[in-house]
């Protein structure tokens, strides 16, 4: 009976199932512990992918706003009602961000972008930009950047308001390929004997008619009329939006026109009449009126160091000072002469001036060269700015605000910057000059050849994107 009961045949699994039981226990809390510690890990990832997603928004806010223009900027602001929203590449979950962007002025009212212009620009920016990851809790980012805007050159070797006569042996060569081109916003363009353009013409609202030898290197596009007369030469496309094209010259690419197409053998490419087309693009003359800063603060002016400005209240002093070929003071890349009154600024015949530092003329009044004048860079090509400086409500018609050069006044290794508000007459040279013309009316007369160079004005030109000072980033509650 004793041997019986202390019988143990049969502990040892009951042990082994115990330990296996507990064994098991353990693994699934294991099991669990790890699930869980990968979850956690996942969602950890996910929260630092959302906010890496937000802080990608705000560096894409960066560097459009360094590298853009500011018309593609007013066209696509990405506001809040259309912000930019974009994937990406996170596999194997989806990161996104959606962000947008509130301008402010310079007295931190919000702007509207619909009234960005060159002259009315944002001084600072709100960002704001939520990124997401695979449907986990949203991340919000913001910041808050000054701007001060960039600016590049005009995009035109001529531009002229009031219709543009072309007379003979005129060259106007491009800066980097065929690329100097003309826009003659408002008026007709007339061009005989022997222009020879390398650029597209637009005469935005009148009529063009070719005459001579003349070629125009790309295109032709005017709202009105076009008449390519033999044996002007158009090697690009024709294009009149409203009206007909006659051909008896040459077209080497294809003509589209508003109304009737004449002439057709002559056109090397596709003829598309009764096709009605929007106005050429313009490119309208720009404001440039006097504002100092703009010449004498560096953010303006860089990359050229800032100006020195020499204020003068009539044009006989001013003339002197030029006459002496001053250099500029250490740590000024160049001088300004602002004559601040209508007098007439004339350079006699024979005069020769040396540029030992970029020079602007700046003045209310007139600018004359008479007969043989020579301008020359000293060591490195030089910039030099005649500019007669925008006011409302000039009478052009008085001739108190034109600028004129007269036979052989030439300009060497020098890029020059013609701007006026009304008339700019340039005659005979007997050198090549680098630069660009723009003027209310342009007339360029015989013995002409311009190598266009796009010439920065400091404070003026199209905002070609903006430098940034940036004052916080953060993260805030989403919502």
């Amino acid at each position: 009976m004793m041997t019986r009961i202390r019988e143990e045949r049969g502990m040892a699994m009951v042990v082994a199932v115990l330990v296996v039981f507990v064994v098991l226990i353990l693994s699934t809390v294991v099991v669990q512990q790890a699930i869980h510690n990968t979850d956690q890990s996942g969602r950890d990832r996910d929260r630092l992918l959302s906010v890496d997603a937000a802080e990608a928004g705000l560096d894409w806010f960066y560097h459009r706003l360094q590298t853009t223009k500011l018309s593609d900027i007013k066209a696509t602001p990405y506001t809040s009602a259309s912000p930019m929203v974009l994937e990406l590449g996170t596999a194997p979950t989806t990161a996104k961000f959606t962000a947008h962007a509130v301008y402010y002025d310079a007295g931190g009212a919000p702007m509207d972008p619909s009234t960005f212009t060159n002259t009315n620009y944002p001084a600072s920016v709100y960002v704001r930009s939520v990124g997401t990851v695979s449907g986990s809790q949203p991340r919000t980012m913001e910041t808050w950047v000054n701007l001060t805007p960039v600016y590049g050159g005009f995009g035109a070797a001529i531009i002229t308001m009031n219709g543009l006569d072309l007379g003979n042996n005129l060259t106007l060569n491009g800066y980097t390929t065929n690329d100097a081109d003309i826009y003659v916003n408002t008026g007709n363009l007339t061009i005989t004997n022997q222009p020879n353009i390398f650029g597209s013409v637009y005469v935005v609202s009148g009529f063009a008619t070719l005459g001579g030898n003349s070629n125009i290197r790309q295109s032709l596009w005017a709202n009105g009329s076009v008449a390519v007369n033999n044996p002007a030469i158009v090697t690009g496309n024709v294009t009149s939006s409203t009206s007909s094209i006659s051909v008896t010259g040459t077209v080497g690419g294809n003509a589209t026109a508003g109304t009737t197409i004449t002439g057709t053998t002559n056109i090397a490419g596709t003829k598309t009449p009764n096709t009605l087309q929007e106005p050429p693009p313009s490119q309208p003359l720009p404001q440039i009126p006097w504002v100092e800063s703009h010449w004498t603060d560096a953010a303006s002016t860089a990359p050229d160091l800032p100006y020195s400005v020499q204020t003068f209240t009539d044009c006989t002093t001013a003339r002197n000072y030029i006459l002496t070929n001053p250099t500029p003071p250490a740590g000024k890349g160049g001088i300004v002469v602002r004559i601040d009154s209508t007098c007439a600024l004339s350079f006699a015949n024979n005069t020769n001036v040396t540029l030992n530092g970029n020079l602007a003329i700046v003045t209310d009044g007139s600018i004359t060269f008479v007969n043989q004048n020579t301008w020359t860079g000293s060591g490195s090509k030089k910039k030099l700015f005649l500019i007669d400086a925008y006011r409302s409500g000039l009478n052009c018609a008085s001739g108190t605000y034109d600028i004129s050069t007269s036979n052989n006044t030439d300009f060497l290794n020098a890029d020059v910057f013609f701007y006026s508000p009304c008339t700019i007459n340039l005659n005979n040279q007997n050198k090549t000059f680098n630069g660009q013309v723009l003027g209310g009316t342009v007339n360029i007369n015989n013995q002409f050849t311009l190598n266009y160079v796009p010439v920065r004005v400091p404070g003026a030109g199209e905002i070609t994107g903006f430098n940034e000072d940036i004052a916080y980033i953060r993260e805030v509650v989403n919502g």
